[in-house]
C-alpha cells in the first residue's frame, strides 16, 4: 500500500466505498469506517469478497485489516453515478 491508497481511504471514510486487494488474493469491496495512521490500520464493513470462507463466516461484517495486508486499493466503480441511474 502507497501514500495514495492511504490518502483514498481516508478520503472513503463514511463515503464511498473503495476495492482492498490483500496480500493473500481477497479482493474486497468495503465501506471504510476507520483508518489509523497511528495503528497502521483500517476498519471496514465488507460488502462483498472473492474469499466467502474468509469473510462470510461470521455474522459481524465489520474486520480490521492491518496495512500490511493491504497490497493497493482502488475506487469502486459503482460509486461513480449517485443518481441510480448505473
Amino acid at each position: 500500500m502507497n501514500q495514495a491508497d492511504f490518502d483514498l481511504l481516508k478520503a472513503s471514510i463514511w463515503g464511498n466505498n473503495v476495492v482492498l486487494h490483500c496480500i493473500q488474493g481477497a479482493r474486497i469491496v468495503a465501506e471504510v469506517h476507520s483508518v489509523s495512521e497511528e495503528d497502521q490500520d483500517v476498519i471496514v464493513d465488507v460488502i462483498s469478497s472473492n474469499r466467502p470462507e474468509i469473510y462470510d463466516r461470521f455474522d459481524s461484517k465489520a474486520f480490521l485489516i492491518p496495512f500490511s495486508d493491504i497490497n493497493s486499493v482502488e475506487p469502486y466503480p459503482g460509486d461513480g453515478d449517485k443518481s441510480g441511474a448505473g
